[in-house]
Protein backbone atom coordinates (compact mmCIF):
# COMPACT_ATOMS: atom_id res chain seq x y z
CA UNK A 1 0.00 0.00 0.00
CA UNK A 2 1.15 3.53 -0.87
CA UNK A 3 -0.27 6.79 0.69
CA UNK A 4 0.63 9.86 -1.30
CA UNK A 5 -0.33 12.78 1.13
CA UNK A 6 -1.54 16.16 -0.38
CA UNK A 7 -2.14 19.73 1.64
CA UNK A 8 -3.16 23.05 0.14
CA UNK A 9 -0.20 25.55 0.73
CA UNK A 10 -0.36 29.28 0.98
CA UNK A 11 3.00 31.04 1.32
CA UNK A 12 3.91 35.00 0.65
CA UNK A 13 6.69 37.15 2.07
CA UNK A 14 7.82 40.68 1.52
CA UNK A 15 10.83 43.53 2.05
CA UNK A 16 11.26 47.02 2.88
CA UNK A 17 13.06 49.57 4.06
CA UNK A 18 12.33 51.64 6.86
CA UNK A 19 11.77 55.63 6.25
CA UNK A 20 13.19 56.36 9.39
CA UNK A 21 17.56 57.35 8.76
CA UNK A 22 17.28 57.59 4.84
CA UNK A 23 15.78 54.28 4.77
CA UNK A 24 18.87 52.34 5.91
CA UNK A 25 17.30 50.14 8.07
CA UNK A 26 16.37 46.94 6.20
CA UNK A 27 13.33 44.09 6.93
CA UNK A 28 11.64 41.38 5.81
CA UNK A 29 9.16 38.56 6.89
CA UNK A 30 7.36 35.97 5.29
CA UNK A 31 5.20 33.12 6.05
CA UNK A 32 3.32 29.59 5.28
CA UNK A 33 0.29 28.48 5.76
CA UNK A 34 -0.46 24.51 4.70
CA UNK A 35 -3.57 22.62 5.17
CA UNK A 36 -3.71 18.89 4.80
CA UNK A 37 -6.28 17.98 2.05
CA UNK A 38 -6.39 14.45 2.07
CA UNK A 39 -4.42 11.78 0.34
CA UNK A 40 -4.49 9.48 -2.28
CA UNK A 41 -4.20 5.49 -1.43
CA UNK A 42 -2.68 3.26 -4.19
CA UNK A 43 -3.54 -0.75 -3.59
CA UNK A 44 -2.65 -3.25 -6.37
CA UNK A 45 -2.96 -0.78 -8.64
CA UNK A 46 -6.38 0.79 -7.60
CA UNK A 47 -5.88 4.24 -6.88
CA UNK A 48 -8.50 5.71 -3.98
CA UNK A 49 -8.98 9.66 -2.75
CA UNK A 50 -9.72 9.81 0.95
CA UNK A 51 -10.45 13.43 2.29
CA UNK A 52 -9.15 14.30 5.36
CA UNK A 53 -11.35 15.44 7.61
CA UNK A 54 -10.78 19.35 8.77
CA UNK A 55 -12.00 19.20 12.40
CA UNK A 56 -11.78 23.53 12.78
CA UNK A 57 -13.91 24.32 10.05
CA UNK A 58 -16.39 21.74 11.03
CA UNK A 59 -16.84 23.36 14.45
CA UNK A 60 -17.12 26.59 13.19
CA UNK A 61 -19.60 26.15 10.93
CA UNK A 62 -21.51 24.03 13.66
CA UNK A 63 -21.08 27.45 15.67
CA UNK A 64 -22.33 29.50 12.78
CA UNK A 65 -25.23 27.33 12.38
CA UNK A 66 -26.13 27.79 16.20
CA UNK A 67 -25.55 31.49 16.01
CA UNK A 68 -27.88 31.72 12.89
CA UNK A 69 -30.52 29.30 14.60
CA UNK A 70 -30.56 31.39 17.77
CA UNK A 71 -31.09 34.81 15.51
CA UNK A 72 -34.11 33.49 14.02
CA UNK A 73 -35.38 32.41 17.27
CA UNK A 74 -34.69 35.53 18.52
CA UNK A 75 -36.20 37.73 15.89
CA UNK A 76 -39.23 35.60 15.87
CA UNK A 77 -40.26 35.19 19.36
CA UNK A 78 -39.84 38.76 20.01
CA UNK A 79 -43.15 40.34 21.34
CA UNK A 80 -45.28 42.59 19.58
Amino acid sequence: MTFVPVAAVRAGGGFGRSPEKGGEIPGGGGGVVNRPVGMFVIKDGDVRWRPALDLNRLILGGQILAGLALIVYAVTRRPR
